[in-house]
């Protein structure tokens, strides 16, 4: 018994380093982008997932085209960036926020470059559950978890920090890259209870700084997102992740009929539409009237805890 308690303590620190280290792939389900190109929309979405950006009090952000001598490679480039003309200013902190209404496992990637005085000034990413408390995507206690972990691919890390001790891009990246970020949700296993489970809806902080000194670099520019969904099979989750086949979809008068379910009576249903907001949380039903909201995308999440279905509902 002590044998066999020891080998899963070992085999869970080795998933926990390994967790840190990499994104972990599944058999892709879907993907979309939202790409910062003139007259494209700033938000986009799936069948199981949406994403949307919110540039309000954004700043020293800007979106547009630069010839910016780094940003550029000597061709205009389209993208969101820190001043289209100018070097970055002094005494930034501004940011732009990444509404992410994620199903499970989803991967957010993001096309960039950066080039700040080395230590000084850079690019922050942060997340929130509520848009109000925010964490620096490296060093917070998702590090450390089995169960909902946040893993990474081609980030900084916790070491690459600016004076103040603040993980976040910084010096001149190797021209173009693309930085991975997934929330995980795996093993029903939790290596400690500092921190609460990860809601479906989460917000991303694209954050830039810098210190009162005056440089002529170009600071940061990202020039698109895209949002990856993969299902992993019962060998990663315990839980099951199915499409339900539900008529009319579209639906003109907003009713939709669900099938009827074994065991219906364990189920919930929950509808959020495409900001990630909650529009029904009640007892499964074969009925389902969203006559009252108005035309646009909705997504259903039907779960009893160890069977999910998810998908999207249209109300013409």
């Amino acid at each position: 018994m002590r044998k066999t308690l020891l080998l899963f303590l070992l085999l869970m620190a080795v998933t926990v380093k390994f967790c840190q280290a990499q994104i972990r792939y599944g058999n892709p389900i879907d993907s979309f982008y939202v790409q910062f190109q003139p007259d494209s929309p700033l938000s986009a979405h799936s069948s199981w997932s949406a994403l949307s950006i919110d540039t309000a009090g954004m700043s020293v952000w800007q979106l547009g085209n630069t010839v910016k001598p780094f940003f550029s490679d000597s061709s205009q480039i389209y993208g969101m960036m820190t001043d289209t003309l100018q070097p970055y200013p002094v005494n930034s902190n501004g940011s732009f926020v990444v509404k992410w209404n994620r199903v499970f496992n989803t991967i957010l990637s993001f096309r960039h470059k950066y080039q700040t005085t080395p230590g000084k000034d850079g690019g922050i990413v942060e997340f929130s559950t509520d848009s109000v408390v925010w964490y620096n995507v490296r060093g917070n206690c998702y590090d450390a978890q089995l169960y909902q972990a946040l893993l990474f691919d081609s980030m900084y890390t916790v070491t690459d920090t600016l004076e103040d001790g603040e993980p976040a891009f910084s010096g001149t990246s190797s021209g173009w890259i693309t930085s991975y970020i997934q929330f995980f949700d795996g093993l029903p296993v939790r290596v400690t209870g500092a921190c609460n489970g990860l809601p479906q809806l989460l917000y991303l902080r694209f954050r830039f700084v810098s210190d009162s000194v005056a440089d002529s670099l170009d600071g940061w520019i990202i020039s698109q997102f895209k949002v990856r969904t993969d299902y992993y099979g019962s060998n990663v989750n315990d839980i099951k992740y199915n499409v339900l086949h539900i008529a009319p979809n579209p639906s003109a008068t907003g009713i939709f009929m669900f099938p009827a379910l074994e065991q219906s009576d364990k189920f919930r249903i929950i509808i959020t539409d495409v900001q990630g907001r909650v529009v029904k949380d009640q007892p499964y039903t074969s009925r389902l009237d969203l006559g009252a909201y108005p035309s646009g995308v909705y997504f259903y999440r039907v779960s009893n805890g160890t069977v999910q279905y998810n998908g999207k509902l249209i109300r013409e």
